[in-house]
C-alpha cells in the first residue's frame, strides 16, 4: 500500500448473451455419471484391489474399503474408529445375519441400490 491506498488491478469480462444449458441434456449427463459411478463402485466391491478391511460372516469373508464404510454407515464408522491403528487390515465379525444379507447390505452402502428382499429373506 502506498499512502494508505489499496490499488486493485483486475479485468472484468462481460458476456451479453447468456446461453443456458438444456435441462434434459444436463439431467441425462448427471444420470449417466451416477450410473457410471454406481457401476464402478460395484466393481470395486467385487475386486479385492486396495481393500483394507475384511468382514467375516460365519464361514465367508467380504473384502471392503474402510473409507466407503465409514462415510456411508454410522455403525461401521463407530466400529472402525476403534480399530484405526490395527495392522494387518481390520477384521469385523458379524454373526447375527446370513452372509447373503450382509453382502446385500454392503452392496447397498457401495451402490445405493436396494436389494431384492425376497431373495435374501
Amino acid at each position: 500500500m502506498v499512502n494508505d491506498t489499496l490499488t486493485i488491478d483486475c479485468k472484468i469480462l462481460y458476456f451479453d448473451n447468456i446461453i443456458s444449458a438444456d435441462d434434459n441434456l444436463m439431467n441425462s449427463n448427471v444420470n449417466e455419471s451416477l450410473s457410471t459411478l454406481t457401476n464402478e463402485l460395484s466393481r470395486m466391491l467385487e475386486s479385492t484391489n486396495f481393500s483394507d478391511c475384511v468382514i467375516e460372516v460365519k464361514d465367508s469373508e467380504i473384502n471392503v474399503h474402510k473409507c466407503i464404510l465409514v462415510e456411508r454407515s454410522e455403525v461401521f464408522n463407530s466400529i472402525l474408529r476403534g480399530k484405526q491403528n490395527e495392522y494387518p487390515p481390520s477384521i469385523i465379525e458379524i454373526n447375527d445375519f446370513s452372509p447373503k444379507a450382509v453382502k446385500e447390505m454392503i452392496n447397498y452402502l457401495y451402490t445405493g441400490k436396494l436389494p431384492k428382499m425376497d431373495d435374501i429373506a
